[in-house]
């Protein structure tokens, strides 16, 4: 029962995180650096080093976008 509980507080969470990221007008990039921060050392299935790898592979893809317009 706990679990359940758990699973809808990440799912809540989700979607809270998810409406942000809509309301701001963040493109794909800057949304998952957010998340990432946001989730950083939080979730079960990614660690600190996995969360902050992800934040700079996304930062440098928003790099070379802003670069090349």
């Amino acid at each position: 029962e706990s679990i359940n509980f758990l699973n809808a507080v990440e799912n809540q969470t989700s979607t809270t995180l998810q409406d942000l990221i809509e309301a701001k007008n963040m493109n794909f990039s800057i949304g998952n650096i957010f998340k990432a921060c946001y989730r950083m050392g939080n979730v079960s299935h990614s660690d600190s080093v996995r969360d902050l790898n992800k934040i700079i592979w996304f930062a440098q893809r928003e790099l070379d976008r802003l670069r090349n317009e």
